[in-house]
């Protein structure tokens, strides 16, 4: 793995869970040794990365 890899295909999901739902997520995804785990969690954080405008609706999460 290069760090091309980590920048441009992992961070961006990983950064995604922890904007739009939860960074536990992102943890797992990087903690399972279980590859279907993995590849379950991966494809779950490709969904949220890829959701229309990529941010939390104006005010969501403010307090």
């Amino acid at each position: 793995m290069a760090a091309e890899d980590l920048a441009f295909a992992m961070a961006p999901p990983l950064n995604a869970a922890g904007r739009l739902q939860d960074m536990t997520i992102g943890i797992q995804a990087l903690l399972t040794d279980d590859e279907d785990t993995a590849r379950a969690i991966a494809e779950r954080l490709d969904d949220i990365n890829r959701r229309p405008g990529g941010q939390r609706p104006l005010g969501q999460g403010l307090q």
